[in-house]
């Protein structure tokens, strides 16, 4: 969602979001959907348990036409960008925070310009696989956005299984405040990368209030790596709330 709003704040292109899981969307049904919309480029984000059925997914949305481009993204592909990217449905890789490199490389490819200049992405050229360097975390996270909550079905949601495994309100939506963790687990993933950056309590608030107002969700699931590592601007979004 965070990349859509990226994408049509900064442009005229069409956006769409499918959620596979939310929709419980077996592979052909899920194809059907996307070739519906005639997209040109279609992005696929996913965990590496859900793998086996992004590459089967993108197998058969490969099969609208030679032309449709698809850009992978997400924990899997930037855990593992080699075998992402040597999938031969796989045109694009996209490794870490998505919205930066996405917009740059979708901006290339509607005009015919070359991507190697495009940090943070896979492309394969003459058989090779080309991977371009790392970009850092966006610095400023207030300068996004709020994601497209507009583009997804609120309902399909609540009959999940989500992080509060008891909730006070069926309502209910994730909000990510921060980004990154300095600490360095072993098991963790890397896709925000290890410098922590947060959005500032006001325009977290503003996020809330939105939905409040606007969706009529009552209860708020943070989601963040490390929410309260900095323990004051933890404390001040709870006084805002309050």
């Amino acid at each position: 969602m965070y990349i859509a709003s990226v994408i049509r704040e900064r442009s005229n292109h069409e956006v769409s979001i499918i959620d596979t899981q939310a929709e419980n969307l077996v592979v052909g049904d899920a194809a059907k959907r996307v070739e519906s919309y005639k997209p040109d480029i279609v992005g696929i984000s996913t965990l590496s348990l859900e793998a086996p059925y992004m590459y089967q997914l993108a197998k058969e949305i490969k099969k609208s036409g030679p032309d449709l481009k698809i850009i992978v993204g997400g924990p899997h592909a930037t855990t593992g960008p080699k075998e992402t990217l040597s999938n031969e449905s796989v045109d694009y890789l996209v490794l870490g925070e998505g919205e930066e490199a996405v917009f740059e490389l979708i901006q290339s490819l509607e005009k015919g310009q070359p991507v190697d200049q495009i940090q943070s992405i896979g492309y394969k050229k003459n058989g090779q696989l080309i991977f371009t360097p790392r970009r850092q975390g966006l610095e400023n996270l207030d300068s996004l956005p709020f994601p497209a909550w507009d583009l997804i079905n609120f309902e399909s949601y609540y009959k999940l299984f989500n992080f509060n495994l008891i909730s006070a309100h069926k309502r209910y939506m994730p909000v990510f405040t921060s980004r990154g963790c300095p600490y360095r687990c072993t098991y963790c993933h890397n896709v925000f990368g290890k410098k922590y950056r947060a959005r500032s309590p006001e325009n977290v608030f503003r996020e809330i209030e939105y939905l409040y107002k606007n969706y009529e969700i009552r209860e708020f699931q943070i989601i963040d790596d490390n929410f309260n590592l900095k323990k004051d601007r933890a404390i001040q979004i709870c006084n805002l709330i309050v």
